[in-house]
């Protein structure tokens, strides 16, 4: 049937969302994520589909999140989808036991393990609170934006630092 050829026709491109409450979202908010989705869609191409995957996990640090990427891929894998982007935001749930130099390197482990799938890592900048950055966070943000401006980096920034608080409820 037309409908059916038109449905197969479609192609779906996989971004999974991995973090903290951030990206989980809550308290009847409407996730990053899902307001990602929503906004790609309304943008995509009439043949492409784009499918956010949130896995975001409330109170996590960046220890965890080690732990849980390869299992979160693993998950998708064997539902037989293969994200092309990973986005990750964390480090939020760090700020008050680690200092910069070990959240950054957890930052950049996590995008070793996407870049063996292989899909694209998009490291998110630590968004501010509702009193603007701490020091910790300051020179995280400032280190992932020197970082993104050299040519071999191998991920994409998406500096979130300035996005409203609202866009970006904690669940």
């Amino acid at each position: 049937s037309k409908a059916h050829a038109d449905e197969s026709a479609r192609s779906s491109v996989h971004l999974l969302a991995f973090g903290d409450s951030i990206t989980a979202g809550g308290f009847g908010s409407t996730p990053y994520p899902k307001q990602l989705a929503i906004l790609l869609n309304s943008h995509a191409e009439e043949h492409t589909e784009y499918e956010v995957h949130n896995a975001g996990l409330c109170g996590e640090c960046t220890d965890g999140m080690l732990e849980r990427l390869p299992i979160e891929l693993d998950r998708l894998s064997e539902a037989g989808i293969k994200p092309s982007f990973v986005l990750i935001m964390g480090g939020t749930n760090d700020l008050g036991s680690m200092d910069a130099a070990d959240i950054l390197e957890n930052l950049s482990r996590l995008r070793d393990i996407v870049a063996k799938i292989p899909a694209t890592p998009i490291t998110m900048s630590i968004p501010r609170d509702e009193f603007g950055f701490g020091p910790v966070a300051q020179e995280v943000n400032d280190a992932l934006r020197a970082q993104a401006i050299k040519p071999d980096k191998g991920f994409v920034f998406a500096d979130v630092s300035c996005v409203d608080e609202r866009y970006l409820t904690d669940g």
